[in-house]
C-alpha cells in the first residue's frame, strides 16, 4: 500500500487489525557489544515497527521497543515514535512524515504509552500471549481514533511547512546512523541540500551538519550522565564514527572529556540499560 497522506495512513493501520499480526520485542536486554555496522541506537520514546507481510498467507509483524532500550534498525514498512503529546510516523519510502497530535482539550486521548507498557510487561510470557496481542490491537485502535481526530480536525491547509522542523524531527530520529548525509535528510524534506543548508541556516544560526552535530552531542551527553555505558560504546550508539573524534569534539563543545561527565546512577534510564556497573572507562 502506497502511504501518502494521513488518510493513508489510517487505511494501512486499519487493514493491519484486520488482516492479524505478530508480536515481538526489540532490544539488548543484557551484555553489550554493538557492531557499528548493524546501528545500534537508544530512544527516550517508545517505537513500534510495522513490517508487512510477504505474501497473502503471512502475517504483519509489530515490533515494540520500549524507552531507554537499545536496539538495531529493522527492516519495517511503517514506524511510529510514540509519545503522550505526539506520534510520530514515517514510512520505509522516506518520503513524508507525519505529526499526529493528541489534544486533551479536544477530547482526543492518548493512552498509547500506558497500553505500550502493559503490553512490555506480560508479552514475554506465554500464558498471556493472547492478553498482549488484544492490548497490541488496543493501541493501534487508539492510533486511529487519534489519526481521526487530526483528519477532522485539521484546518484548511493554508500554512508553508516547516522545513527546519521537519529536518529537526528526521536528524532527532536517525542521529545514531553514522552514514547520515546532508543528502538524505534533504531528499527526506523534498529539497536539495543547498536549499536545506540556507533554510536551516536562516533559522538556526548553524549549518544542517552543526545541527546534527549538537544532537548527537546532546543525546551522548543524556546517556553519559544516566547510564553506565562505556565512552567508546556512547560513541557508538550516538552516530559517531571514532570514540577519539566523539571526545574531541565533546571536550571543544563542553569544555571538559566525556571520563569527566558525573555519572547520575539513580536515573530511571539505568534501569533500563544492560547491566555495565563494574566496568570503567581507561583514562584518554
Amino acid at each position: 500500500m502506497k502511504i501518502e497522506k494521513l488518510c493513508d495512513i489510517y487505511s494501512y493501520l486499519k487493514h493491519v487489525l484486520e488482516h492479524g499480526f505478530d508480536l515481538s520485542l526489540d532490544g539488548v536486554n543484557s551484555g553489550f557489544e554493538p557492531p557499528s555496522f548493524r546501528n545500534w541506537h537508544i530512544h527516550k520514546f517508545w517505537e513500534v515497527k510495522i513490517q508487512s507481510p510477504e505474501n497473502p498467507k503471512q502475517k504483519y509483524l509489530l515490533t515494540i521497543v520500549p524507552p531507554g532500550v537499545v536496539h538495531s534498525m529493522t527492516k519495517r514498512e511503517m514506524s511510529l515514535d510514540i509519545t503522550h503529546h505526539c506520534v510520530s510516523v514515517s514510512v520505509d519510502s522516506k518520503n513524508a512524515i507525519w505529526q499526529i497530535f493528541s489534544n486533551n482539550d479536544g477530547g482526543s486521548c492518548n493512552l498509547l504509552p500506558e497500553l505500550l507498557h502493559v503490553t512490555t510487561q506480560y508479552a514475554a510470557l506465554p500464558e498471556y500471549r493472547q492478553l498482549c496481542t488484544g492490548l497490541t490491537g488496543n493501541i493501534l485502535t487508539n492510533l486511529l481514533l487519534l489519526i481521526k481526530s487530526n483528519i477532522e480536525n485539521r484546518k484548511p491547509a493554508r500554512h508553508v511547512r516547516d522545513i527546519t522542523k521537519y529536518a529537526l524531527t528526521y536528524m532527532n530520529n536517525c542521529y545514531f546512523k553514522v552514514d547520515l548525509s546532508i543528502t538524505e535528510i534533504a531528499s527526506f524534506i523534498g529539497v536539495t541540500p543547498q536549499y536545506l543548508n540556507k533554510i536551516i541556516h536562516k533559522t538556526t544560526g548553524m549549518t544542517t551538519r552543526k545541527n546534527l552535530m549538537e544532537i548527537r552531542l546532546k543525546h551522548a551527553r543524556e546517556l553519559l550522565e544516566n547510564s553506565n555505558y562505556l565512552v567508546k560504546e556512547i560513541a557508538t550508539l550516538t552516530g559517531w564514527r571514532s570514540p577519539f573524534y566523539f571526545s574531541n569534539v565533546f571536550r571543544a563543545a563542553y569544555g571538559i572529556s566525556p571520563n569527566e561527565v558525573p555519572r547520575n546512577t539513580v536515573n530511571n534510564l539505568t534501569v533500563l540499560l544492560p547491566p555495565s556497573a563494574a566496568r570503567k572507562e581507561p583514562d584518554e
